[in-house]
C-alpha cells in the first residue's frame, strides 16, 4: 500500500530537561573536562582505590563483630552444618558495654574533665572571669552533645577497633526569651532575641564511613582521608543558597549500602539524600589553583604531572556530591594546617592504622560459647520430643503424627509393637518438693 504523502507529520512532545543552576557548565557537551572535573576525578580515583583495599581486608570481619556484639544471627556464623538453634549469647555484648562504660566513667563521671588555667589570678575579677569562662565552655559542650559523640566513638572503638570523630564548624541561630516592659503600659511582655553562632562540633564517624590512605599509620602522615556519608538534600541546597557550596545539580541517589548506619538490619533509606564525600588531604596545586588558559600562546607546554611524587601538593578540603559534582574546594583554612579528624585505637596493632577492639579479642570465646549453647538446645529438642520408629504396615492411611496433650492414636495392633521411640541422652527429671 502506498503511503499517503499528504498526511501531516507526527509531532512529538518535547522531552523534560533538568534545570541547572546558573554557572553550571555542561562538560560533556563541550567534549572535555573542566577544571572542577579534573579535581574530582583525581580525588575520587584515589579514594575509591583506598576504599576497595579497606573493604577487602576489613569489611567481612567488621560485619561479624557487629553481629556478635548486637546478637544478630547469620547463617555464616554456624558452627556445624545441621545446626538448628539460632541463639547468640550476650556475653560479648556485655563485655563491650562494660569496657565502654569504664572509659566513659573515667572521663566524664568525675566532674569536669577539662581545666582552664590562664595563669596567676591577681584579683577577684580574674577569678570571676575564669569561672564565667568555665560555665560558658561547659554550656557549649552540652549544646553540641560532646559527651554523647565521645561515647559513640568509644563504642565504635570497642566494636571495630578504632574510634573516629570529625570536627565540624556548625553555624546556627540561638534564640532567647526575655521579659521587656512596655513603654506605655509598663507591663512585661515576652521578647525573642536571635544571635548568630558558630561552634566547632565533634561528630562521631563510623569506621564504615571513613577512608584513609592504606600506606599511612596515622591521620597526619596520610596522603589524604575521606568521610563518605548520606546527607539530606535540603542541607546541600541550603549550603548552595548561602554560598557555602558551589552551584551544582542536586541528584538524590542511594549511594553505597555499606555507608548506611545499620547496613545488616535496616533497609537503606534512599529518598531525599545525597551521597557526599568530604576529602581532607593533599591535592596537586595546579588542580586546586588552575592556571589561566594559555594553549594558544604556548601550544608546546606539557601537562603537569598529577602523581604526588612529581607534583607540588597543597593541603585542601574537597567536598564532592554523587562522586562527580564538586561542592567545595579550598585550601585548608586552619591556621595550624591540621586535618579536622581525630582517631584512636582500642588496642594498637603495630604498623597499622586500624586497631583491635574487644570484639576481635572476644570473637573466638564468643563462638565457642555459642557452639556449646546451641548444641545443648538442639540436644534438648531430641530429649523432650524424641524421634519415633513406626511399623508402617499397621498404621492407618493418612495417619497424623502431630503431638499434643490428650491425643488418641488409632493403630492396627499393639501400640508397644508398632511405635518405638529413639532416645538420645537422658530425659529431664523434675522433682517438686511440697512444704
Amino acid at each position: 500500500m502506498a503511503k499517503d504523502k499528504t498526511s501531516a507529520p507526527l509531532v512529538l512532545d518535547k522531552q523534560a530537561s533538568v534545570i541547572e543552576p546558573e554557572g553550571v557548565v555542561d562538560a560533556e557537551a563541550e567534549g572535555k573536562k573542566t577544571d572542577d572535573e579534573k579535581l574530582v576525578a583525581w580525588v575520587v580515583g584515589r579514594v575509591e582505590t583506598w576504599k576497595e583495599h579497606r573493604n577487602a581486608n576489613y569489611s567481612e570481619q567488621w560485619d561479624t563483630y557487629e553481629r556478635l556484639w548486637r546478637g544478630i544471627y547469620s547463617g555464616a556464623d554456624k558452627t556445624k552444618k545441621r545446626e538448628r538453634s539460632t541463639f547468640v549469647s550476650p556475653a560479648l555484648s556485655e563485655a563491650v558495654e562494660n569496657g565502654a562504660s569504664e572509659i566513659d566513667e573515667a572521663v566524664f563521671g568525675r566532674g569536669d574533665f577539662f581545666d582552664i588555667w590562664p595563669g596567676a589570678l591577681d584579683s577577684e575579677a580574674d577569678k570571676a572571669i575564669l569561672q564565667r569562662n568555665e560555665i560558658l565552655f561547659r554550656e557549649d559542650l552540652a549544646n553540641t552533645d560532646f559527651t554523647g559523640n565521645c561515647s559513640e566513638a568509644v563504642i565504635n572503638a570497642a566494636v571495630y577497633g578504632t574510634g573516629i570523630a570529625e570536627i565540624v564548624l556548625v553555624k546556627g541561630v540561638e534564640r532567647e526569651i526575655s521579659a521587656v516592659a512596655d513603654a506605655l503600659t509598663g507591663q512585661l511582655a515576652p521578647e525573642v532575641s536571635e544571635t548568630d553562632t558558630e561552634r566547632p562540633v565533634l561528630r562521631s564517624v563510623n569506621p564504615r564511613n571513613f577512608i584513609i590512605d592504606p600506606a599511612a599509620r596515622g591521620i597526619d602522615d596520610a596522603l589524604g582521608i575521606a568521610i563518605e556519608e548520606d546527607v539530606s538534600s535540603h542541607l546541600i541546597q541550603s549550603g548552595i543558597e548561602k554560598g557555602d557550596y558551589k552551584k551544582a545539580k542536586i541528584e538524590t541517589a542511594s549511594g553505597d549500602s555499606q555507608t548506611k548506619p545499620d547496613p545488616q538490619v535496616e533497609t537503606p533509606w534512599v529518598t531525599d539524600v545525597v551521597p557526599v564525600l568530604r576529602y581532607y588531604g593533599k591535592v596537586p596545586k595546579h588542580l586546586m589553583f588552575p592556571a589561566a588558559k594559555t594553549e594558544e600562546l604556548f601550544p608546546d607546554d606539557k601537562e603537569k604531572s598529577e602523581d604526588p611524587v612529581d607534583s607540588e601538593m597543597v593541603e585542601s578540603w574537597v567536598f564532592i556530591a554523587n562522586k562527580k559534582d564538586l561542592l567545595k574546594a579550598i585550601e585548608t583554612p586552619d591556621m595550624m594546617k591540621d586535618r579536622p579528624v581525630v582517631a584512636y585505637q582500642w588496642d594498637i596493632v603495630p604498623g597499622r592504622f586500624w586497631g583491635r577492639g574487644l570484639c576481635e579479642k572476644g570473637a573466638t570465646p564468643q563462638r565457642l560459647l555459642d557452639a556449646e549453647l546451641r548444641c545443648r538446645m538442639d540436644t534438648l529438642a531430641y530429649t523432650s520430643a524424641p524421634m519415633m520408629g513406626i511399623d508402617a504396615t499397621k498404621v492407618p492411611r493418612g495417619f497424623n503424627m502431630d503431638i499434643y496433650p490428650g491425643k488418641s492414636l488409632l493403630l492396627n495392633g499393639d501400640p508397644g509393637m508398632i511405635l518405638k521411640p529413639f532416645k538420645f541422652g537422658e530425659e529431664l527429671k523434675w522433682t517438686v518438693e511440697l512444704a
